[in-house]
């Protein structure tokens, strides 16, 4: 499905043909800046195989985002996103972003199994946000990583305002500085 490739496709700029399957799951991390905040992402990618199904909850606690992929080129894989939907909107308290992603975007057409208007509209219809991508034509990472990341910052800009007390906000996936100055062009890392 790819879900390693993004990741180390957007924290590590590299691509290889050949990604070994995630056993259990793999960390990483990203700063970034976004709505003026710098923000550093906690990125787990969990395994997809069922053998490791029932480990993936402990990793969405605290989580703020989440990424639910699929390839456009196998519609066993688009059958099974409703089903990670509901088990993260079932094992996460409070606001959760969730992107849809459709990756391996750039097969050729007779390959592909799952337009993008059906992608959309089942993201849509299922209140998250969507996106097709390619690790190995390097599309459409770096916007889907940004607006995950602005949309959790706004809910928590949102949150501050109604409690402006509250210290910065952490959790397992994403730290917001709330003391961080204004964003400069260029690298936030």
């Amino acid at each position: 499905m790819g879900k390693t490739s993004i990741a180390v496709r957007y924290v590590q700029g590299l691509f290889a043909e050949d990604q070994p399957s995630t056993i259990g799951a793999s960390f990483f991390t990203k700063r970034l800046t976004a709505e003026d905040y710098k923000v550093k992402m906690q990125i787990w990618d969990t395994a997809g195989q069922e053998r490791f199904r029932s480990m993936a909850p402990m990793y969405y606690r605290g989580s703020q985002g989440a990424v639910v992929m699929y390839d456009v080129g196998s519609e066993e894989s688009f059958t099974g996103v409703e089903t990670w939907i509901n088990e993260l909107r079932d094992s996460v308290q409070g606001s959760l972003v969730i992107a849809i992603v459709g990756n391996k975007c750039d097969i050729e057409d007779e390959k592909r199994q799952i337009t993008t208007e059906r992608g959309k509209e089942f993201a849509a219809g299922h209140d998250c946000l969507f996106f097709e991508t390619s690790a190995k034509a390097d599309t459409g990472i770096i916007d889907l990583f940004q607006r995950i990341c602005e949309e959790i910052v706004k809910a928590h800009v949102k949150t501050q305002a109604s409690q402006p007390q509250r210290p910065a906000a952490q959790s397992q996936g994403i730290f917001v500085d709330n003391k961080a100055s204004p964003a400069k062009s260029g690298c936030a890392c």
